[in-house]
């Protein structure tokens, strides 16, 4: 059932509603078929499909499409593709860097006027 819906995950985005409804369903499944899951193991699940989750979106965001293609037909996304998806982590990290930099720099030339 978890991997039913984390394969639903990665086939096409799901709103914060459907994503509810899902954690639902695998509940009412356990419930209906007697299967006693302790708190430890309910929240683990609960925990998995949302990091199942924030990874899908994740993909999504970035606009790669080929990690996207992948992603959705539930393959490993390549390391070319995560490699240019790490690349533009670094990237963006250096733009806030130096961003924070130079408006660093402009407060202090500002204050000493």
């Amino acid at each position: 059932m978890l991997e039913d819906v984390h394969v639903r995950l990665r086939g096409k985005p799901a709103k914060s509603s459907q994503f509810s409804q899902q954690l639902r369903d695998i509940n009412a499944f356990a419930m209906k078929n007697g299967l006693l899951i302790d708190e430890v193991d309910r929240a683990s699940a609960t925990s998995y499909l949302e990091a199942v989750r924030d990874y899908c979106n994740i993909v999504r965001e970035s606009g790669d499409e080929g990690a996207i293609a992948d992603l959705e037909e539930t393959s490993y996304i390549t390391g070319e593709a995560l490699e240019r998806l790490r690349q533009l982590g670094l990237a963006q990290e250096k733009v806030q860097v130096l961003r924070s930099q130079l408006m660093d720099r402009f407060r202090s030339v500002i204050e000493d006027k």
